[in-house]
């Protein structure tokens, strides 16, 4: 349960400049994907992606292959 959940859109990290960032926030732009499908697709939470696209966290070479085969 996360209360901030609504108020964080895509659109917020659209001048984002690491590489996993750029990668989902195009992904999910081009393939008009949620936040929480990328978490749902990857297996992993919604604040994990959430940290991704903030610039704090990377995604595993794993998962960053597993996106861009699937979508790129």
């Amino acid at each position: 349960y996360n209360m901030g959940r609504n108020t964080i859109k895509l659109e917020d990290f659209k001048n984002v400049d690491k590489p996993h960032s750029k990668l989902i926030y195009k992904i999910a732009k081009n393939n008009n994907l949620s936040i929480s499908d990328i978490a749902n697709f990857l297996d992993c939470s919604y604040a994990f992606i959430v940290a991704v696209l903030k610039g704090t966290h990377n995604l595993g070479i794993n998962k960053a292959n597993k996106i861009r085969q699937e979508y790129e």
